[in-house]
């Protein structure tokens, strides 16, 4: 009994990320080592100013940004209206031109919009303002989604508060990261766990939707998934053990969308994270270079995970997520709802006509 007690708490010792970890898949810390394997980025350090905006009570524009022509926020049409700074009693902020110039530029050369995230986490816990979208277009739509995300709150306030032995409160500098659109096909996302160097698993990353074709794919993903990891990442990362979040194109190019910590606070999706480390200390994984080739159906259920069937699917963690009181109150509610069913029916029809569900980067 005690040898067991004891396994079980080094298990749940071992699936705390550390300091380091989370440190080190900053997005900062990795994007130039892997600039040609990920989409186009660009990355704006952060004035204390600036964090105390985002931190602040209140959705409201600085007063030195001057709003969109759109009477109200929205992907495409009007929700709810902004307040400019100077009408909060007591505010008085302006962004700092470092700031504000690279947003608006890259707002302008995009030419689908951008997905924006914080030195972690991406602000997606707040596209129901945008009809379940997080896609910006005007500096307004950045802004908004700052202000009004938990996620991002958690990255400046609490990301390291569950570290074992840590003092640290946050890094050394916050970043913006302004990332090009894509639109991805959801059943091509991955999640890969690698623990010392060695893939332990990998999990379909969307795991809300059944995708009944993966589950005979998975010899074939498998083998893509572990090519790539041993030419581009592995001897390539600062860490041993993260969790590498991938993408397979139309062509079978494979990109690296994130690094996460391995541990929480990162989702471990179709996995328990002891799992993970059980699969990696009882060698239940693949480390030989083709691995995925000629793999049996019950290593591969343990091994690579997706969902069985509709039945099987997890919550959508973005369903979790509502609207602030002040909004629900409100009695443009009505408008807003109208609205964001339209968005949901034209985002539908749109995806029908290209044959590819557009998606976010997360």
């Amino acid at each position: 009994a005690c040898t067991l007690t004891h396994t079980i708490f080094e298990i749940k010792m071992s699936i705390q990320a550390s300091e380091t970890d989370i440190l080190g898949c900053q997005f900062e810390e990795w994007y130039d080592y892997f600039e040609n394997d990920t989409l186009k980025s660009k990355i704006i350090h952060l004035d204390s100013e600036f964090m105390k905006y985002l931190t602040a009570d209140g959705v409201y524009l600085p007063n030195n940004v001057k709003q969109s022509e759109k009477d109200y926020i929205s992907d495409d049409e009007g929700i709810i209206p902004i307040e400019q700074s100077d009408s909060n009693e007591g505010v008085d902020f302006k962004m700092a031109p470092d700031i504000i110039e690279p947003i608006l530029s890259a707002l302008r050369q995009s030419q689908r919009g951008l997905f924006i995230k914080l030195n972690w986490s991406a602000p997606t816990d707040a596209s129901w303002l945008f009809g379940n979208s997080v896609r910006c277009r005007v500096i307004d739509d950045v802004l908004l989604l700052l202000k009004s995300s938990d996620r991002i709150v958690f990255d400046i306030e609490h990301m390291f508060k569950n570290c074992v032995g840590s003092s640290r409160t946050g890094p050394d500098r916050f970043t913006l990261v302004l990332r090009n659109w894509a639109d991805l096909n959801p059943s091509m996302e991955f999640r890969v766990f690698v623990r010392n160097k060695t893939i332990v698993g990998i999990s379909q990353r969307i795991c809300s939707i059944y995708f009944s074709f993966l589950r005979t794919e998975r010899e074939r993903l498998s083998s893509l998934i572990f090519t790539f990891f041993q030419n581009k990442v592995r001897e390539k990362f600062s860490l041993t053990s993260y969790a590498l979040d991938l993408y397979i194109d139309r062509k079978q190019r494979v990109w690296i969308i994130d690094f996460n910590p391995f541990g929480d606070p990162t989702n471990a999706l179709l996995f328990e994270w002891s799992e993970l480390i059980a699969l990696s200390n009882n060698e239940l994984k693949r480390v030989d270079d083709e691995a995925g080739e000629g793999s049996d159906e019950g290593e591969l259920d343990e091994f690579f995970r997706v969902v069985a069937s509709d039945q099987d699917t997890l919550p959508d963690a973005s369903g979790s997520y509502r609207g602030p009181i002040d909004v629900h109150l409100s009695q443009d509610f009505p408008k807003f709802m109208d609205i964001c069913k339209q968005q949901q029916n034209d985002s539908a029809n749109d995806e029908a006509v290209d044959g590819i569900i557009g998606r976010e980067i997360s």
